[in-house]
């Protein structure tokens, strides 16, 4: 008999799939209406994902404590099971803690560090570290939460083979040998690139307990290997030769139906696909207006709780955007996420140092890490390019 979790693992992958298909029935639907309706099932089948991915967590999380009946002095009194054990836990957190503030270093492993590049709506957010300093704005594309992550501490390199061609079939004479053709495969090696992330905090946080030091750290370099592995997706998408090239000759009120529908060969419309562009050109796109109704010929929907993400829809097409800072204005990425592949392959080494920020007051947070990551699917990717100016509907 399959355990809670496994069973609780079947759903979430039912419903993935389920989002997936409807996501696909929502490019298609040219009612609006129903087009609507599609969205509200959506959202419910998203909130039914994020509570299977809690249950699992919560299954994966250590038992609470029960009570136990004991005997002390020959009278029964009722003892919490487990509280020693969590006792030593944290006492080991704050040596560990007390450790780093003396070092100034530690170290996050594949596993967590491959836990705030996945997502699963805990991410690491930067946040002030005292009342006199404050957060600039989001400056990470979502797109570091869309792409496959994965583990490869060990390795040298990470082997990934991709179709490049289906098998054909051709007309089969009685007694003639079959002449139809076999599919035909490429590989994708990535190979690890170690760098170095700096980031920064106000030295006051060294005032703070080891460990509220030690987690403001910990924030502050997460965060700045989420902006490396960003840049470092969107580089490698637009460098691919597994990348299809699509040249506009301007934003005009097709351009969103171009790109689409030039995307997925001619036998399908993807549906999960994504527009990663920069703010100019979404600004351009939403500044588009119809000749004849003087209205916007795109409805721009920014997501309330990741305003780094939205949908644009053109009539009944919608389609998802991502700012993303690292794309040139004129240039914006199309496709599927999942076609990238982002590869670990060390522990993140992160250390604190206050003298290279010394005459402005700031503790500098340098880490070091081994990554890799390329396109995975031929055509996986279209790279557009933009030329002249924005035209009106």
């Amino acid at each position: 008999m399959p355990t809670i979790k496994e069973r609780m693992n079947k759903i979430l992958s039912e419903k993935r799939e389920a989002e997936k298909r409807l996501n696909e029935a929502i490019v298609a639907e040219e009612n609006q209406e129903a087009r609507k309706a599609q969205f509200e099932t959506l959202k419910s089948i998203r909130n039914e994902i994020d509570e299977a991915e809690r249950i699992i967590d919560e299954l994966d999380e250590p038992a609470k404590d029960e009570t136990v009946d004991v005997e002390i002095d020959g009278r029964s009194m009722k003892k919490v099971a487990g509280m020693e054990a969590r006792k030593a836990e944290a006492d080991e957190k704050e040596a560990r803690a007390k450790e780093f503030a003396a070092g100034g270093k530690m170290s996050f492993s594949t596993q967590e560090a491959r836990s705030v590049l996945v997502s699963s709506g805990k991410i690491a957010t930067p946040t002030e570290v005292d009342p006199e300093i404050r957060n600039i704005w989001n400056t990470v594309s979502s797109i570091v939460d869309l792409v496959k992550v994965t583990d490869a501490e060990g390795m040298g390199a990470y082997k990934v083979a991709y179709q490049t061609a289906d098998a054909q079939a051709a007309e089969q004479t009685e007694g003639q040998a079959y002449n139809g053709s076999d599919p035909t495969f490429g590989f994708v090696t990535i190979t690890p690139t170690t760098y170095a992330v700096l980031s920064s905090i106000s030295k006051q946080v060294q005032k703070q307990t080891p460990l509220q030091y030690q987690a403001k750290v910990r924030e502050s370099a997460l965060y700045a290997l989420r902006r490396k592995a960003a840049a470092l997706i969107t580089g490698a998408i637009v460098a691919s030769d597994l990348t299809q090239a699509l040249a506009l000759d301007a934003i005009d009120d097709k351009a969103l139906r171009t790109i689409a529908f030039n995307y997925g060969g001619d036998d399908a419309i993807v549906g999960e696909a994504w527009l990663f562009l920069n703010k100019a050109d979404l600004i351009t796109l939403g500044d588009i207006r119809s000749t004849v109704t003087k209205q916007a010929a795109f409805e721009i929907t920014p997501d309330t709780a990741n305003p780094n993400t939205g949908v644009i829809k053109d009539g009944g097409l919608s389609i998802r955007y991502c700012l993303n800072s690292a794309l040139e204005e004129g240039t914006m990425i199309y496709g599927s996420p999942y076609n990238f592949e982002l590869a670990l392959f060390s522990d993140y080494e992160v250390r604190a140092d206050e003298s290279f920020y010394f005459d402005k007051g700031m503790l500098a947070i340098r880490g070091d890490v081994e990554l890799g990551g390329d396109v995975t699917k031929q055509n996986g990717f279209i790279l557009v390019t933009v030329g002249g100016t924005p035209t009106s509907a």
